[in-house]
């Protein structure tokens, strides 16, 4: 009997416990990230999947200040299509006064023909709703007075008209409903599109440097020089380059969040559908243009099907690295919680909401952005399955 000499014995033991240490590893991550989520679990359920918000219950005025000689209020959540002058009364010392209004999104520019020094008061209807018909908590009055300088509001209140009590921003995050629906929503958009433009110019590249040039070629070398240094720069860096070269272009939202994550993901695709190019062997190559085939048809009926499952890994881990992105995303996406309706819409991915408000968050907003993370893990894992799947699909179907 021959005895398996030391070093084997060694080599065993550390594999098994590197391979343990690495199960146990998984095990406390996924169970400290539902032991962290469990009050945001508990709390919303699966809404946190399903409802499209991120603010409070209801609409709530959150601040009044003067612009461009205009009153501007502001509100937790975007604002419904209404007529505002049948739901908002403006008054200069005790005087009602007509106005005109624009809606911005987030907040409502009051205009009026010329602001002077005084007390004004605003009386706002809480039958105002949101983009989801959330009202506003309850009719409230806000007073200011304006001085000469005309750049800022002096003892602002705003007061319940009810109770008439002085009414303060809601920041106690038990009265507020977390869920993630437009930033799931925003990911995936932004990681597909990124894909979608990066991957068919990856494989041109990966195709020129395995069918069309040389392995031993100037161009050969200087384009993975190039892949190499594409790679090795920081994601912040890309970011910067779109915060100062396409938002002014294209604006801050979600065609330029994915234009920089194409470019960011790119090297990537690359160079793995060179390294699955490479695996053809030469001799399919060679059966074809001896058979008469064209250059394309070797490449599109040979190549590309024989390398078909190494592209899709590719196409995957690509994936992967898209939907973690954080940084460069954060700087050019526009950050908005809602979900886009169009490629020129702000929006916003699940890491570029962690990176946002994770610092100045506590209590129930902590456990909901950790529970954020947690779906951001699912989600890579679900597309990661769903990759292994069409995987052995195609190494099934090129064994047929």
């Amino acid at each position: 009997m021959v005895k398996n000499p030391l070093s084997d014995k060694i080599t065993n033991r550390v594999t098994r416990l590197s391979a343990l240490c690495f199960v146990l590893f998984v095990i406390a991550l996924v169970t400290s990230l539902v032991w962290n989520s469990s009050s945001s679990i508990k709390k919303f359920g699966f809404s946190f999947l399903t409802q499209n918000s991120w603010n409070t219950k209801f609409l709530e005025l959150s601040r009044v200040h003067l612009k461009d000689n205009s009153l501007v209020l502001n509100f937790s959540v975007p604002l419904n299509d209404q007529n505002f002058t049948n739901l908002i009364t403006l008054y200069h010392n005790d005087q009602p006064l007509a106005f005109s209004y624009i809606n911005t999104n987030l907040s409502l520019s009051i205009n009026t023909p010329n602001l002077v020094d005084g007390i004004y008061k605003i009386v706002i209807s809480s039958n105002l709703v949101d983009k989801n018909n959330n009202k506003l908590a309850q009719n409230i009055e806000w007073s200011g007075n304006i001085v000469t300088e005309k750049q800022q509001i002096f003892s602002p209140q705003i007061i319940d008209l009810a109770s008439n009590q002085k009414i303060e921003p809601n920041t106690d995050e038990n009265y507020r409903h977390f869920s993630i629906l437009p930033f799931i929503v925003g990911t995936l958009l932004s990681s597909l599109i990124a894909l979608f433009i990066a991957f068919p110019v990856a494989i041109a590249i990966a195709l020129l440097l395995t069918q069309y040039t040389s392995p031993k070629s100037r161009l050969m070398k200087l384009f993975t020089i190039l892949i190499d240094l594409l790679a090795g720069i920081p994601s912040i860096i890309y970011g910067l380059w779109g915060l100062f070269f396409l938002v002014p272009r294209f604006g801050a939202n979600l065609f330029t969040a994915s234009l920089v994550l194409s470019i960011m993901i790119m090297p990537y695709a690359a160079s793995l559908s060179r390294e699955a190019l490479f695996l053809v062997p030469d001799k399919l190559k060679q059966a074809g243009l001896a058979l008469g085939a064209s250059k394309f048809k070797v490449i599109t009926k040979i190549i590309l099907p024989y390398a078909r499952s190494g592209i899709i890994a590719g196409i995957l881990l690509t994936l992967g690295r898209a939907l973690g992105e954080t940084l460069a995303v954060t700087m050019v996406i526009g950050n908005r919680n809602q979900i886009p309706t169009s490629l020129f819409d702000p929006a916003q991915t699940i890491a570029s909401l962690i990176a946002n408000e994770y610092g100045e968050a506590s209590g129930l907003k902590q456990s909901s952005l950790i529970e954020a993370g947690f779906v951001l893990i699912i989600i890579t894992l679900l597309f990661s399955l769903l990759g292994r799947f069409i995987i052995r699909y195609a190494s099934k179907s090129k064994n047929q």
